[in-house]
């Protein structure tokens, strides 16, 4: 063995024993910012970013909205990063610059970028960290669909006023004349079922004459999807919209048949209970159930409906942020703190005093090799 060969073998033992850098790799920055409604609809907006880019000197992040053709912007207000890289941050009706406006309907961008500290800018700088904009063949689609979901959630009030009203009627003819409107309601004029349910020659409803079921038959995701060039946010959160409808119209169903099969009842007491319990799907169509008593009424096929699908509508239009991958810069870095804090210092002797029997081992077996010669 060289005597090169031999200094190299004991510079990466001792190398690989005592290290005294590291190098952090670059983390991409994961993030959403996700449209809700405070006190009015789609009128302010959550951040979640984890591994935000870090403002440089004298600098600090803030938010803005982007119009569709890119000529207004909303400032969501000044971004605090985490010691750990972290943001949470809301636009609500605490902010400044709050107006209740739909955000949804206005905006279809997001920028973050690094201004000056206390500036308040009224437009976003040239240093852009953070952007995402709305597939903008889904959202259109998406617009509609929240207004959509408004509509009938009106619409299905004004039929569970019916039913309340029903489950205290005094008499089962007065009963079942408002049960009628709520069964029309739901079928609208063309449907199967609609009609003169309580035979007294003239057929009631109430609502904008369109029918529930009509409503959400047409509450489709299906346009929003075929816009979205593979967006995998508005595919996934598309089938929960799906999911909440279907089982909207099953619970609407059931309350209009439950109405109709009520007009048979002859005890008006046993038909008062039967009432309320028909208010009670009508709502249960509207806001979902919680069938698992967890606290949560999930967008499932036994839990959610209209409001469920609402805010799923809202989450396809989320702006998933991410940026470019930071500078690598090495640092130094201290032995983790796990376990005995003499068990890694003992390690790197062992591996030193390694090396040096190596080398001394090397020298001793040339010095035989070239007494033998």
């Amino acid at each position: 063995m060289t005597k090169l060969k031999l200094i190299l073998s004991i510079f990466f033992i001792i190398a690989i024993a005592i290290p005294t850098l590291h190098v952090h790799a670059a983390t991409s920055t994961t993030g959403t910012a996700i449209i809700f409604d405070s006190l009015s609809k789609s009128d302010a907006i959550v951040f979640s970013i984890e591994n935000a880019v870090a403002p440089d000197s004298g600098k600090e992040l803030v938010g803005w909205l982007i119009s569709d053709d890119a000529t207004i912007n909303k400032s969501t207000g000044v971004m605090t990063v985490s010691d750990s890289g972290g943001v949470t941050h809301t636009f609500d009706q605490s902010s400044t610059g709050y107006t209740g406006n739909n955000l949804l309907d206005s905006f279809a961008s997001i920028v973050i970028t690094q201004e000056t500290i206390g500036s308040s800018p009224t437009t976003p700088s040239s240093k852009i960290v953070h952007s995402y904009s709305i597939p903008s063949g889904s959202l259109s689609h998406i617009r509609k669909l929240t207004t959509d979901f408004t509509l009938i959630t009106s619409q299905i009030d004004i039929a569970i006023t019916e039913a309340i009203k029903a489950s205290s009627a005094s008499s089962l003819a007065a009963g079942n004349q408002v049960l009628e409107k709520v069964v029309n309601a739901i079928e609208g004029p063309n449907g199967s079922k609609y009609g003169d349910i309580d035979k007294n020659g003239t057929t009631e409803s109430v609502g904008d004459g369109t029918g529930l079921l009509v409503h959400l038959s047409a509450a489709t995701s299906a346009a929003a999807v075929s816009g979205a060039d593979g967006n995998t946010t508005v595919i996934t959160h598309s089938k929960l919209v799906d999911t909440n409808t279907a089982h909207a119209i099953s619970l609407l169903g059931q309350a209009r048949d439950e109405a109709i099969a009520l007009n048979s009842e002859t005890d008006l007491k046993i038909y008062k209970l039967n009432a309320a319990r028909i208010a009670v799907l009508l709502q249960n169509a509207r806001d979902g159930i919680d069938s698992d008593a967890s606290g949560t009424i999930e967008s499932t096929s036994s839990e959610g409906a209209v409001r469920q699908a609402y805010v799923e509508t809202q989450k396809m239009a989320t702006f998933n942020l991410t940026s470019a991958a930071s500078p690598v810069t090495p640092v130094p870095v201290e032995a983790p703190s796990v376990g005995d804090p003499l068990v890694p210092v003992s390690i790197k002797l062992v591996l030193v005093f390694a090396a040096l029997l190596l080398t001394l081992g090397t020298g001793s077996l040339l010095a035989r090799k070239r007494n033998l010669s």
